[in-house]
């Protein structure tokens, strides 16, 4: 599990979960609010003004929430890519075929010429796989993808916390957390808030300080996820997702996972989606995270950018890999070393000061300051 994940789960039990929910106002029809947003910009690592020559868009796991990768942006984008998240409020009741249709219709609209990367993990993933059938889009990455979830502990252990009284039901979701979680997130945390080392991606002092900014402000941004929004995502969203038909991809696709991913059997999953694309004449590789759980797959233990670069830079004069060509293929050896049953498998060494948490927001780290 990459640092972020404990810290998602430590606010998540601290914060979120025993909190009464925050629902909205009683109303007549669903709520259908997919929102987008650029994430880089919203959280001041980049301008507003900005240019990037190509469009990733994250479509994010069933809570909604875009802020599990939150380590990988930087890199991605000063690699050249306009990161944008979907985000789903938690009164939201839009179907698979809503969300898919919505995330098409953003892609094709913010394209604008530009080469597209479609990232989709967990539920994510398997939604990627329809709106890649819709949208213009030049290559898919795959990360823990649900399209496994009818054989998964999840399918199992969820859809009880579901029905359970309004009472239990904070503690039915935590009785949830084992399976997102993996054992080497508090030594990782340990090792990164003591300054000693720090995630592979994050290796100067203004990613630092995107990344402090992030990690200090997680209690406001983790919604609680209502028991009526478990049960219609459970129904609507993952039940559809177990029966999406990978054979519909015929664009490259780079298949992430986590292999101490106890919530979806994502190592097999990954396995099975490569050889039904291969099978068909079609790009597709697997890129094993070695330790990650879940919810920690685009952690602290892994490289996306360079994943990615190495998957699509390696598909000769394709659009996409002309984005990647001067990217590295491979995280950092310095962050290998530790070896990958380590806790430490991802961190590197500090090399630079540590940032000051009082200069977070100094306009030398931060896009929106006014010098």
């Amino acid at each position: 599990m990459g640092h972020q994940s404990l810290l998602l789960a430590l606010f998540a039990l601290q914060s979120s979960a025993l909190l009464p929910p925050r629902t909205s106002p009683r109303r007549t029809a669903p709520l259908r609010a997919v929102s987008f947003s650029a994430p880089l910009i919203d959280d001041g690592y980049a301008s507003a003004s900005a240019s990037r020559p190509a469009l990733l868009v994250y479509l994010p796991g069933f809570d909604g929430n875009a802020l599990a990768p939150f380590l990988q942006w930087p890199a991605l984008h000063d690699a050249g890519f306009d990161v944008r998240c979907a985000a789903v409020d938690a009164a939201d009741r839009s179907t698979f075929e809503d969300l898919a249709a919505a995330c098409a219709a953003y892609v094709d609209a913010e394209r604008r010429g530009r080469p597209a990367l479609l990232v989709g993990e967990s539920f994510g993933g398997a939604l990627a796989v329809a709106v890649a059938g819709r949208a213009a889009v030049d290559g898919v990455v795959l990360v823990n993808p649900a399209t496994c979830y009818g054989r998964s502990n999840l399918a199992r252990d969820a859809p009880r916390v579901a029905k359970l009284p309004a009472l239990l039901y904070p503690f039915g979701l935590l009785s949830l957390l084992p399976l997102f979680i993996d054992r080497h997130g508090l030594p990782a945390l340990v090792e990164i808030v003591s300054s000693r080392r720090l995630p592979c991606v994050i290796d100067t002092p203004r990613r630092e300080a995107y990344q402090g900014r992030i990690a200090t402000t997680l209690p406001g941004r983790l919604p609680f996820m209502p028991r009526g929004t478990l049960d219609w995502r459970l129904r609507e969203w993952l039940d559809v997702a177990a029966r999406v038909d990978v054979d519909d991809l015929s664009l490259p696709t780079l298949v992430v996972y986590g292999d101490d991913d106890q919530t979806l059997p994502s190592a097999d999953e990954a396995a099975r989606v490569v050889a039904a694309l291969t099978s068909r004449g079609v790009r597709a590789a697997a890129h094993r995270v070695p330790g990650a759980g879940h919810a920690g797959t685009l952690g602290s233990r892994v490289d996306l950018r360079a994943a990615v670069a190495a998957f699509f830079g390696a598909a000769g004069d394709t659009p996409l890999a002309e984005t990647v060509a001067d990217q590295p293929q491979s995280m950092r050896a310095d962050a290998q070393e530790p070896g990958e049953d380590s806790a430490c498998f991802g961190l590197f060494p500090r090399e630079h000061a540590s940032v000051d948490p009082r200069r977070y927001y100094a306009p030398e780290f931060d896009a929106r300051a006014v010098r």
